[in-house]
C-alpha cells in the first residue's frame, strides 16, 4: 500500500486556507521517502488563462522561463591527475611490459666431446700418412686397414698401402671406432670434439625474459664451422637447430612454468651429418621482488633439462658415455630507465654426471625503444645488443676428457619488432671472441606471441 506522510502543520494552513476562499497552496509531496518540493501557483495567471486560453499561452519561439532554476546536477567524475603518480607510472609500466623483448641466447649445447676423427684420403681411399688405430676391449691396439679389422661407421679403408704424405687430397672422411672400442690415446689430438647436441637449448637464457609471461614461441638458431678448432683437416660442419617452447604464468605474472623441445641437425656434405631430438627442457620462473612504477624486478627459479633425447654421447677416446640430467638454480633481473633497459640472468649448470662439466653462465641484454606507436600493427621497434660469458668450473680446457670446455665469450647485436603489442619477432648475429671459439658464427631468429 503506498501512502502519502503530511505534516500538522501543513493540515492546519490547508484548512485555513479553504477558509478563507483561497486555492490552496501545493504542498510538498514524499515519493519513496524523497520530499520533492512544488513550484507556487500564479493565481492571476490561471484566472487570465480560464478567460483567455490562447491569450495565456507563451509566444512560440520565446518560452516562459520558471521564475527559479534549480541548481545543475552534478555527477562525480575519475580524474586521472587526480590518481595518485604511481598508479599512473603502473600504468605505463604494465605496457612497457606487454612489449619487453627476450633475451636472445648463445648456447647450442654444454662441452665438446671427442668424436669422429677426419681423415685426408686419396681419389683411391687410402688414408694419407697415417692408419687410424683402435684399442679393442681386452686391450689389443688394430690399425685401421689391416687384417681382421672390425667394421667402421662411416668408412672402411681397403688393404693397401698409406698414401705418403704430399698425396693430393681428394676428399675427408668421418672415422668412428666401432662400438667397444675407442681411438689409440697417442691420436687423441686427430679426434675432433664435438657439441654434446642431445642437450639441445638448455640454458636458462635462451629466448627468455626475467618476468613470467604467458606465451607461445619459436627460435630458429645457426651455428657455422663447429668442429674447426678442434682438430686439423675437420671440413666445415654447421648446426640448424629449432626449438618450440610454451610458457603459462599466473594471473598477476608473478609465477609461470614453462617447456622447451629442440630438435636438431648437424651437416658436413660428405663428412659427418646427424639429425635429432634434443633434451626437454622444464622452466620454473618467480618474481621476488618489483618496482611497480617502473616495471624493474628481480626474479628466481629453476630449470630441469633431463636426457629424453638421443642416445647418449660416448668419448671415442676414454669411451665413457656422457648424458646427464642438468639443474640449472638462476637469477634473473630487468631494469627499466624510460626507453631503455637491461636484462639478463646469472646461473650455474650442475650436471647429476661428474663426467660433464659444471659451469656458470651470466648473459646481459641491453635495448632502446627506438620507436613505439600504440595502435599501430608496427608498435615497437628496438635494438639490442648481447654479452654471455660462459665459465667452467672444472673439466677446464679443450684436452680435458670426457668433456672439455673452455671460458668463452659471445658478442651479439640484432633488434626485435613488435606487433599489435602481443608479437615480437626478433634477429640477432654474432660469434664468440675469445678460442678456442665452439664455432665461428651465430645467427638467431625468435617469435614471441604472447596471450
Amino acid at each position: 500500500m503506498r501512502r502519502s506522510i503530511l505534516s500538522a502543520g501543513g493540515l492546519c494552513a490547508l484548512i485555513g486556507t479553504f477558509a478563507s476562499g483561497q486555492t490552496p497552496a501545493p504542498q510538498p509531496v514524499v515519493t519513496n521517502g524523497v520530499l520533492i518540493p512544488v513550484a507556487p501557483q500564479d493565481k492571476k495567471a490561471d484566472d487570465a488563462k480560464k478567460a483567455d486560453p490562447k491569450a495565456a499561452e507563451p509566444k512560440q519561439g520565446t518560452p516562459k522561463l520558471p521564475d527559479t532554476v534549480p541548481p545543475p546536477v552534478t555527477f562525480p567524475t575519475t580524474n586521472n591527475a587526480a590518481l595518485p603518480s604511481s598508479a599512473v607510472a603502473a600504468a605505463g609500466a604494465t605496457a612497457a611490459r606487454t612489449t619487453q623483448p627476450n633475451v636472445f641466447g648463445d648456447r647450442f649445447a654444454g662441452g665438446g666431446i671427442r668424436g669422429t676423427m677426419p681423415v685426408p684420403v686419396d681419389a683411391l681411399g687410402r688414408p694419407i700418412g697415417f692408419r687410424p688405430t683402435f684399442i679393442l676391449p681386452n686391450g689389443r691396439r688394430l690399425v685401421l686397414g689391416t687384417a681382421n679389422q672390425p667394421p667402421v661407421d662411416e668408412a672402411v679403408f681397403a688393404q693397401n698401402p698409406v698414401a705418403p704424405v704430399g698425396t693430393p687430397v681428394a676428399r675427408v672422411i668421418a672415422v668412428r671406432p666401432p662400438e667397444g672400442t675407442y681411438f689409440a690415446p697417442e691420436q687423441a689430438d686427430r679426434v675432433s670434439r664435438q657439441p654434446i647436441a642431445g642437450y639441445g637449448a638448455f640454458k636458462i637464457t635462451e629466448n627468455e625474459s626475467p618476468r613470467p609471461t604467458t606465451r607461445a614461441y619459436f627460435t630458429y638458431n645457426y651455428y657455422d664451422d663447429l668442429f674447426s678448432a678442434s682438430a686439423p683437416n675437420t671440413p666445415r660442419v654447421g648446426l640448424h637447430q629449432e626449438i618450440v617452447g610454451l610458457e603459462y604464468a599466473n594471473a598477476s605474472r608473478t609465477l609461470s612454468i614453462g617447456a622447451r623441445l629442440p630438435y636438431y641437425q648437424l651437416t658436413s656434405p660428405g663428412f659427418y651429418n646427424e639429425t635429432g631430438l634434443g633434451a626437454i627442457t622444464i622452466i620454473a620462473k618467480g618474481v621476488v621482488i618489483e618496482d611497480e612504477e617502473t616495471g624493474s624486478l628481480i626474479s628466481a627459479g629453476m630449470t630441469v633439462t633431463a636426457p629424453t633425447g638421443r642416445r647418449p654421447e660416448r668419448s671415442t677416446v676414454t669411451g665413457e658415455r656422457v648424458y646427464a640430467t642438468l639443474l640449472q638454480p638462476y637469477v634473473g633481473f630487468i631494469v627499466n630507465r624510460d626507453d631503455w633497459f637491461v636484462q639478463g640472468f646469472s646461473s650455474i649448470i650442475v650436471p647429476t654426471d661428474s663426467s660433464d662439466v659444471t659451469f656458470l653462465s651470466n648473459d646481459v641484454q641491453i635495448g632502446y625503444l627506438l620507436y613505439k606507436n600504440e595502435g599501430a600493427f608496427l608498435t615497437g621497434f628496438t635494438p639490442v645488443a648481447e654479452a654471455h660469458l660462459n665459465t667452467p668450473l672444472n673439466h677446464r680446457g679443450n684436452r680435458a676428457e670426457p668433456v672439455g670446455f673452455s671460458d668463452n665469450l659471445t658478442l651479439l647485436g640484432g633488434f626485435q619488432m613488435t606487433f599489435v603489442d602481443r608479437a615480437t619477432l626478433g634477429f640477432v648475429v654474432g660469434a664468440p671472441v675469445n678460442g678456442p671459439r665452439p664455432y665461428s658464427l651465430q645467427a638467431t631468429c625468435q617469435f614471441n606471441l604472447r596471450f
